[in-house]
């Protein structure tokens, strides 16, 4: 998952994705949320809400058009799926099925 600091959206679902993390956690399925599209400090602040393995990219190295965006890949780094936004009123379960991780 891509996010950013000044997307209002992002703060909106920043607990949608926590969840949705421990979920996949539990699952044995591994995340990560990777926080950009800014400067570094608004970015180190936002990214301690989804906890200490969020990766930061103040350069830019995540490109998008928009964010949130969520990306699924093997364990080579290959995307296989690309969706931009989220869902909103899906809990866990709902979210790991809508984006088909479990």
């Amino acid at each position: 998952m891509l996010v950013a600091p000044w997307c209002g959206v992002c703060h909106q679902v920043a607990p949608d994705i926590v969840a949705l993390r421990r979920r996949l956690d539990r699952a044995g399925v591994s995340s990560r949320v990777v926080v950009g599209l800014a400067e570094l400090g608004p970015i180190k602040e936002f990214a301690a809400e989804f906890g200490s393995d969020a990766l930061l990219d103040p350069d830019g190295v995540m490109r998008a058009r928009g964010v949130p965006l969520f990306l699924v890949t093997d364990r080579a780094g290959n995307v296989l799926k690309r969706v931009g936004g989220f869902p909103r009123g899906l809990d866990a379960d709902g979210l790991a099925a809508y984006f088909g991780l479990l």
